[in-house]
């Protein structure tokens, strides 16, 4: 479920996740998040995040993350977050990602940049 109003985009879900084997739970799972284009090169936003035990033994964890991407070009885009769990373990997550888009009709280049600037 999405719903974006100007700059603001806000979107959620969740699910079940089925954990089979010995010592394992299957366990729901559910977040949200609110979002804001600050630019055309850059998003930032907040999620809320939380899941039941995965194990015999663990408790249900909910973690609160910071986080956006900035675009490189149409292609090329820089994704980032960081969290800390605000109930269960206490554990900080992060990560740092390079993503790359393309689809039917794209020319699939690295760098499309670097050709504009030999076709000048």
């Amino acid at each position: 479920m999405q719903k974006s109003l100007g700059h603001w985009t806000t979107y959620g879900g969740g699910g079940v996740e089925y954990h089979p084997g010995s010592g394992n739970k299957s366990f729901l799972f559910g977040g949200w998040l609110l979002q804001r284009d600050l630019s055309d090169k850059l998003t930032l936003g907040a999620e809320i995040f939380s899941h039941g035990p995965q194990a015999d033994g663990e408790s249900d964890e909910t973690l609160a993350n910071f986080g956006g991407y900035y675009n490189l070009s149409g292609q090329h885009h820089i994704l980032f977050s960081i969290g800390k769990d605000i109930h269960g373990p206490n554990e900080i997550l992060g990560y740092l990602a390079w993503q790359w888009t393309f689809g039917p009709g794209q020319k699939w280049t690295l760098f499309p940049e670097r050709e504009m600037m030999y076709k000048r």
